[in-house]
């Protein structure tokens, strides 16, 4: 299930709780709601996995003050959190749902295997 933080206590409540998070930051533009699709496809992609990540979404409309806070200024932006430190981050999608599962799947598995870690993404 993708996760919709709707304040920016919820956000880091989410980041606290969960080892690895992938956060997508999105608003009302075309392209941020074909970036849902992505979500949802990861997510029944990595679930099938048994992969420990959690998926996050962020809407600019309701988190203005978390937007500003993490310097984003474009989306889709993906920050991908481990154990609450950013290693991954993302701006824009090329707008096909295959493609952007694919890159962002290998570009996350590879910034894990440079952190020693073997999870499953």
């Amino acid at each position: 299930m993708v996760r919709t933080a709707n304040s920016t206590s919820d956000y880091y409540n989410i980041l606290s709780k969960y080892s690895l998070v992938l956060v997508a930051f999105l608003d009302n533009s075309e392209e941020s709601r074909r970036f849902e699709q992505v979500l949802e496809r990861l997510d029944r992609e990595l679930r099938w996995v048994n992969s420990p990540a959690e998926l996050v979404k962020v809407y600019s409309d309701k988190c203005q003050e978390l937007f500003i806070r993490e310097g984003i200024s474009t989306t889709p932006y993906i920050k991908v959190y481990l154990d609450g430190r950013v290693i991954f981050e993302q701006r824009g999608a090329l707008g096909d749902v295959y493609k952007d599962v694919y890159i962002l799947r290998r570009g996350v598995r590879e910034t894990l295997r440079r952190y020693g870690m073997r999870i499953r993404f």
